[in-house]
């Protein structure tokens, strides 16, 4: 299994939640660092959402 982080700079303290991209949540995280890295199964697209805003598609690239 091949595993690629993908990073989120700037959540503020907020919780990070991880989506795949059929919407089932891969990892949620509390943003307590200034860079938050989630270590996801491959490449793809997955959608990512930052506290109460809106979910935002990411494409992890390897």
């Amino acid at each position: 299994m091949v595993l690629v982080a993908a990073g989120v700079e700037g959540a503020d303290g907020r919780v990070v939640t991880l989506y795949d991209v059929n919407g089932r949540m891969l990892a949620t995280k509390q943003d307590n660092d200034a860079l938050l890295r989630f270590e996801v199964p491959a490449s793809g697209t997955y959608m990512i959402k930052v506290g109460h805003y809106p979910a935002k598609k990411i494409v992890v690239i390897r």
